[in-house]
Parts: structure tokens; sequence; C-alpha cells
């Protein structure tokens, strides 16, 4: 029988030899080409270092920060521009990057963009026996929105003082090297309506502090317009006594193999390069421009959520799948109240009305009489945030806006409720600990939806969450309904405001309960 550490040892080598974008370079190959090198007659941009007062988010800390700006340069008009983390490495490191952009630039194969990078803080200490507090993995490694925020809120602006910056998303970019990768996946990931373009190299997508579940939600979630080109080494924390990795939270290799197949199956336009180096940056300062090139390419071409390529193809399993759902082509769009205002209540066939008392955790029943009563006050869901009943109106879901599940329960004959559970497992915000789900609802297949934070939750009949649906702006989805004549329009709200998309299944009609196909198990 082999032992663990030889089967880890083929599965690692199995892993490379899988089909990817890889440039089949030795490392000793990875040497800087002319694109990265001064060369004669072309236009220098300048560079100026500058530091960013403690703001809000990272209080008491500075950031140090430069910026390259172009010889082609006009005020006039808004710039794109990229932010590298790390970014006084990429200054005056391997990397070479004025020198890069200067390049590119003067050939056309870049429009001329503004360079910030940015390092990340150091907060000083208050007095000269204490250590400092270092804040980059605090910084970097988080999957919560606080990072874009100071790069929106804080960083851009104070640039944005002195440079015309696009306000356009597919203006701009964002790149950093390994736990540096993860905060320019997770601020695009964040911010799909500000950064729409990434570089991430060798980057730490291991059980750090959460970026080992990104491959998961990124399989479930609809696609974002977002172009990754991504790099790392095969060597990368790996050496010949410890082939599964040299560090406690994972294989850099392989976790970042399995990232790019959850990007290829939900449709990413994505490109990994995977060579024979480590935990460095020399195959990324070799093949920086090619990958800028690549990054930019066809622009000012707008970057577009695409439906993958598996769709058309034998065997594609549709099961749970987003564009199962929705369709990529037919976007959110904004919307009048349809019919008569939702008002969150699960009405019956027979005239009953469920409904919840958040105040009071309870869950209410009137019955077709008029006569009302109290069905559930169990005190196990902490917040009651709203109800849906089952295409044949024998089971009443209710959500739970504090804990991440939300509760199936069975009708009784008199309207009661029996027989509940913790039945649906939610995906949680990373910077809070409530769910946050606001309203639910189902289709006529026995799917679920929960308007959350992170979008319109879909939950298969069994419980599991299969699909996340992007929120048609920026913010929580507060409401979420079925309408139009044949209920095929999905309705969501966002910050008072009334969006809807088509939908390829219907929402259940409360006049005709049907029973629904048995659950996927």
């Amino acid at each position: 029988m082999e032992s663990a550490g030889s089967l880890y040892t083929a599965l690692v080598k199995t892993i490379f030899l899988l089909p990817v974008f890889a440039v089949a370079l030795s490392a000793a190959d990875y040497t800087l080409g002319p694109d990265s090198l001064p060369q004669p007659g072309v236009p220098k941009g300048t560079v100026t270092r500058a530091q960013l007062p403690p703001g809000k988010f990272y209080p008491g800390t500075p950031h140090n920060y430069a910026i390259y700006v172009p010889a082609q340069y006009d005020a006039a008009k808004p710039t794109p521009f990229m932010i590298y983390m790390d970014g006084l490495g990429q200054v005056t490191g391997g990397a070479h990057m004025p020198v890069v952009f200067d390049n590119l630039i003067f050939k056309h194969e870049l429009p001329p963009m503004i360079g910030i990078f940015i390092d990340p803080g150091v907060l000083p200490p208050l007095n000269g026996s204490a250590q400092s507090r270092f804040e980059r993995v605090f910084e970097y490694d988080s999957l919560s929105d606080r990072f874009s925020r100071f790069l929106l809120e804080e960083v851009i602006p104070e640039v944005s003082k002195k440079y015309n910056l696009s306000k356009d998303p597919n203006d701009r970019g964002l790149s950093g090297q390994s736990t540096g990768a993860v905060a320019a996946f997770a601020a695009a990931w964040n911010r799909p309506d500000q950064f729409h373009r990434v570089l991430s190299y060798i980057g730490t997508y291991v059980a750090m502090k959460g970026a080992d579940g990104l491959p998961a939600l990124i399989r479930k979630t609809e696609p974002k317009p977002i172009r990754i080109f991504m790099q790392d080494g095969k060597y990368d924390h790996i050496v010949p006594d410890e082939p599964f990795g040299t560090f406690y939270a994972g294989s850099w290799p392989i976790n970042n193999q399995v990232m790019y197949e959850a990007f290829q199956l939900a449709g990413y336009d994505v490109r990994f390069e995977l060579g024979d180096g480590g935990h460095d940056g020399k195959q990324s300062s070799a093949i920086m421009p090619d990958a800028l090139r690549w990054l930019w390419r066809g622009y000012p071409q707008p970057i577009t959520v695409r439906e993958p390529a598996a769709m058309s193809k034998p065997g594609w399993d549709p099961r749970g799948k987003v564009y199962s759902t929705v369709w990529a082509d037919k976007p959110w769009e904004p919307a009048t109240p349809d019919g008569a205002p939702h008002d969150r209540r699960a009405r019956t066939a027979k005239g009953g009305v469920y409904f919840t008392d958040a105040a009071r955790r309870t869950i209410n029943y009137t019955d077709p009489s008029g006569k009302q009563r109290v069905v559930y006050s169990g005190g196990e869901i902490a917040l009651p945030a709203g109800v849906a009943l089952s295409p044949d109106q024998a089971m009443l879901i209710v959500a739970d806006a504090q804990s991440r599940f939300s509760w199936s329960f069975e009708i009784t004959a008199d309207g009661g409720l029996t027989n509940g559970e913790p039945f649906y497992r939610l995906e949680v915000p990373e910077s809070g600990w409530l769910s946050g789900v606001k309203a639910v609802t189902e289709d006529s297949i026995g799917q679920v939806y929960f308007a959350t934070p992170l979008g319109i939750q879909v939950c298969e009949a069994n419980g599991r969450v299969a699909e996340i649906l992007n929120p048609p702006v920026y913010g929580p989805v507060d409401d979420i309904y079925f309408g139009g004549k044949d209920l095929n329009y999905i309705y969501a709200s966002v910050g008072g405001k009334l969006y809807r998309r088509p939908a390829k299944i219907a929402g259940n009609a409360v006049s005709s309960p049907v029973k629904p196909p048995k659950p996927p198990l």
C-alpha cells in the first residue's frame, strides 16, 4: 500500500500535468525581456513618492506610495490606472514597472495609464520600547470589503486630487503578489462595479484568513465582469521532503489550480501560467509585459460576463447552475412595482396568511376566517425576517436574519407548524456575524431564494446553496419575489430601488399549488 505522502506526491504531479496556459520555462530562464528594460527613443514617465495619512479604515496607520505618470498623460481625459499592492517594491525591484509601462504605452499595447504603487501600512508604536503593528496580513488577507473601501474612499480620492483618474471600472486594474494577490482579487470580487482587471501572482489562496473558500464561492456565484491573469510556480512552498507543502495553510500550487478551475467552470476570462519557480517574483517579473498585454487586450472594449463554453457541450450538468436560472445577456433592469405592493407575507390558496413578528421572534398565522394566532414561538429563530410557501403549500420556509441557518416547517391541517428544522445553510458575509437575510421566496420546482448582503442565494430543495445571483447594484438585497404575468421575472430591491430580470424558472402560483419534483440528494 502506498503511503499518504506518496499518494499526495502523485496527486501533485497529476495536477501539474493538467492543461493550463503555462510557459514551460525553467527558473533559470526567468530573465527580463526588452519590454522590461529601457529602450532608446521611448518617452519616460515620472515617478513621485508620497505618504497617505492615517484614515478611518486603518486608524493611526500611514501608507507609503508612489505614483507613475506616463509622458503621454493628458489631464483633460479620464485616465486608466492600475494599483499595485506591495507597490514600492514593484517600482524599485526586479519588475521595473515604470519601464514596462513606458515601453508598452509607447508601443500602444497599453493605453496611457497611471500606476499607483502602495505599500501596506505599519502602525507606529506609542513609545520607543514597543513594537510596531504590521498591517499587511490584516489589510491583504481579509475577504471583507474593508480594503476595497480603503482604496475607493481614501487612496483613489487622494490621487485624484492631482490626476484625472477614470471612474470606468473597465479602466481600473489591480495587481498583487502572494497575500497581495488575495487583496487585489478580493477588492475586485467585492466591488466589481469599480474594478474589472486583476493580476494575481503566487496568490495565497490557502487557509490563512479564508481565501481557501474562494473557489467554492466562485463556482456558485454568478460570474462578475472581472478578467484575471494568474501565475504560480510548481515549487511554491514545495520542497522534495514536503511535496504536500511546507506551510500549515495548504498547497499554493494546488489551491491556485483549484481557483483556476473554478473560474473556468463559472465562465470567467482567465489565464493561468504555472511555471517552475517558487514563492518569488522571478517569473512574474519576466512575464509582466505579456500579462499586461493579455489583461488589457481589446481595450477599450469593456469586459463583460459570458456564459461558460461548456453549456453548449455534451455532458453539461445544469443542476444548480446560475445559468439554469438566468441568462448572462439579460441582466437586471430598473422596474416599477408589479401589481399590488409586495408585503413579504406568505398567502395560501385557501386564504390563510403567514407573517413574522421580529420583535417577539414569532411566526403568526391568520386563518381564512380572519382569526390570528402565534404558530411558532420556539426561540431558536433569532430574528425571523420573512416567510415563503413551498409549491405544494405543505411547507413553510422561515428566514433568520441573524443565523446562517433558515428554517423549514411542515404545515398541519389547521395551519399550525410542526417538525421545524434549521434546514437551509447560507453563506455569511465575511465582515459580520449575521446572515442579514431580509426576504425569501420559492420557485415552482422547490428552489428557495434568499435576499442577502451577498446577493440572492438560491438553495436547492435539499437545503444546499447552489447559486448566488449578483445584486442589481452594489449593496445588500432588501427584497426578492417572482412577478410578471407568468411569474417568470425575478424582482429584487436594493437601497429602496426595484429591479427585475427574466428567469428560466417561474415562481409559485399561490392559487394553484403543485407538488414539486423530488429534490436532488
